[in-house]
């Protein structure tokens, strides 16, 4: 029986790795991709997500063919991404709207301090409620028609 691998793409704030390892946890090969991030004012950080999407492809076939291996072989895959990056595709199309916000962008700074400081935040802070770093997806929606049209026809 051919071995089976696991393919791991951990997808970071500058760079994407893709990582092929053997049933017994050892590295196989491994490729690495730099992500270039776009600044259009100070403090907005986004990253073009159709050349996120590449890297991750390129970086994994790489991985792969220096693995000696083939898509049919991997048993398994894990992917780690950058937290609270956000970004909004076309749902008929599977384009992008816009370019992902990533999670360094402090564009909505003052949104977030003002929810950090409400008491609903805290109080469901404090009963575990999870804390998504929204604010700067929704200054998108607001800002953008069809974003405008996504938030209307999602209450139809």
């Amino acid at each position: 029986m051919k071995e089976k691998y696991i393919l791991v793409n951990d997808v970071g704030t500058t760079g994407v790795r893709a990582v092929v390892f053997g049933r017994d946890t050892r590295v196989i090969s491994e490729s690495y991709a730099e992500i270039p991030q776009i600044y259009p004012q100070p403090g907005w950080i986004e990253q073009d997500p159709e050349a996120l999407f590449e890297s991750c492809v390129e970086v994994g076939n790489k991985a792969l063919r220096e693995a000696g291996a083939k898509p049919d072989d991997i048993a398994a895959m894990g992917i780690a991404t950058q937290r609270a990056s956000s970004l909004l595709w076309d749902a008929v199309t599977g384009k992008p709207v816009y370019n992902i916000i990533t999670w360094q962008d402090t564009r909505m700074s003052d949104v977030c301090d003002k929810v950090n400081r409400s008491f609903l935040f805290r109080f469901l802070h404090l009963a575990g409620g999870a804390y998504q770093r929204v604010a700067p997806l929704s200054e998108k929606l607001r800002r953008n028609p069809l974003g405008k049209l996504l938030i209307t026809a999602a209450h139809f």
